[in-house]
């Protein structure tokens, strides 16, 4: 069987070309600063969020992320403290959903002289012990599907505030991956 070298280069352009076009495609962001609390993709659309969901009752004996996870059966009701963090963006670009870590988890605006401009993703704590202390939080309809849009700045929502969450336990929630249904919140700081 004879191979034709000019067929092989023109299969490896024809194949290779468009790869890479959309690889550039879906690779370029803009170059705007994600340690903006500004920060939202342009593609995001911001939600209105009922002022339904605010709550100014604090609970005093409320779960830590930890001690939450370990209440992981659907439908169960938590009251869950924690700050909006544990990523770099932990706010979900089209869906009413974010990341919420445990206060345990130190900040590395705690560490003395960091200056990351990126606190509340807590990239100076062990990645391992970062997944323990993190979870879902999303916010639904009367049907139960999250809302659509971005969330970040409505209602005092940004990255790094501590946060009160009333909720129950998606029915969607995993071991590894718990995920919280939110009825009320409260910004604590």
């Amino acid at each position: 069987m004879k191979i034709n070298s000019a067929n092989i280069s023109y299969n490896y352009k024809i194949t290779t070309i468009p790869l890479i076009l959309v690889l550039l495609l879906f690779s370029c962001e803009d170059k705007q600063d994600y340690a903006s609390t500004n920060y939202i993709s342009k593609a995001s659309t911001k939600l209105h969020l009922s002022e339904e969901f605010i709550t100014d009752k604090f609970v005093k004996n409320g779960n830590s992320i930890i001690e939450t996870k370990a209440l992981n059966v659907p439908d169960t009701d938590l009251i869950v403290n924690g700050f909006i963090g544990g990523l770099r963006r932990p706010f979900a670009t089209h869906r009413a959903s974010f990341v919420l870590a445990d206060e345990s988890l130190q900040r590395c605006d705690e560490i003395d002289d960091d200056h990351c401009n990126t606190p509340w993703d807590v990239c100076c704590e062990d990645r391992n012990k970062v997944m323990l202390g993190t979870l879902n939080v999303q916010f639904t309809d009367v049907n139960g599907s999250v809302l659509r849009g971005n969330i970040q700045n409505i209602h005092g929502l940004r990255p790094g505030v501590g946060i009160q969450i009333h909720g129950k336990v998606a029915k969607e929630s995993l071991p590894n991956a718990m995920v919280i249904n939110v009825s009320k919140f409260m910004i604590k700081n």
